[in-house]
Order: C-alpha cells, then structure tokens, then sequence
C-alpha cells in the first residue's frame, strides 16, 4: 500500500501495543456486496501487486479462483471483483466462501492502515491516547460508572417519595 497506509498502520500498532489494547471490529454486514466488487487480496502478508502473484495464489489456493481482476489501485495492488456476488449484493457459493470473505474485515487491514468503506456497515473501534489519558485523570467518564450514578439518584428519588 502507499507510504500513508504503512506509516498509519504502524502508528496503530505501537498505540495498540502501548495502551495493551487491541481493536475491536463493530457494526455489521448490510449485505450490499459492494465489498465483493472492489477488493484488494494479501498473500503470505502481502498485497497482490502482479497477474503471476495472482496466479501463484490460485494454484496453491483454488477458490481464489472466484476473484477476478479488475484493474490496480493508486497504490499499485490489484483490485478485484468475486464472480460469486449475486445481483442482490448476496454470495451465491457462501457455504464455500473462502477465509478471506469470512474473516472481513481483519484486524490485520486495520494494523495495515486500512479502515472498510465509507458506506460499510463494520467500523473499528481502538483506545486512543487522548481516551486513555482522560481515563487516567479521571475525566473520561465510563458507561459502567455513569449507570452507577444514575441507578442511585434513581433509588435517592424512590426514597423520597
């Protein structure tokens, strides 16, 4: 990917490693299949930049059969669309999907300075140091600690009437 993609990858893994928390993936899928119509695919932790890398992924790997390639990104990797993605956004082979298509999106394309499109329905979710901080000054007010307050002037009002 581009020097962007590397260096905000990395920078997420250092703040990961530093606050010893990892990302979350949330959402869900809004079963629009737009994520199978325009991908990028890693091989052995690397981007598919070439037709003969390609190529030597459908060997050791049949059912990357089912992507086709589509063009190349800015970054020089190769996009792909998967011949399996139904008109209604659905996977007509899902029971056969391969791993790539069941683990989306990794955290490995967040440490890689990736996040899923914009009309995705999956977000990640990470500590930030200014969360982190704010936490440790006391500032950050947690869910858990907010329900505490609420639950006793609830039960202060209950006693009052």
């Amino acid at each position: 990917m581009s020097l962007y993609h590397a260096s905000r990858g990395f920078f997420r893994w250092v703040r990961a490693k530093v606050l010893r928390s990892e990302v979350r993936i949330a959402g869900h899928c809004l079963m629009c299949g737009r994520c199978c119509r325009d991908l990028r695919i890693m091989d052995h932790g690397e981007w598919v930049t070439s037709r003969r890398q390609h190529e030597s992924m459908v060997r050791e790997s049949p059912e990357y059969d089912r992507f086709e390639i589509i063009g190349k990104d800015d970054a020089g990797c190769l996009t792909y669309s998967c011949s399996c993605a139904g008109e209604d956004g659905l996977c007509t082979d899902y029971e056969n999907r391969p791993s790539i298509c069941s683990r989306y999106p990794s955290p490995t394309l967040y440490y890689r300075g990736v996040d899923p499109p914009g009309h995705c329905g999956y977000r990640y979710e990470a500590l930030t140091f200014r969360t982190a901080l704010r936490c440790l000054l006391g500032r950050e007010r947690s869910f858990d600690m907010i329900l505490r307050q609420e639950r006793k002037r609830m039960s202060k009002q209950g006693k009052k009437a």
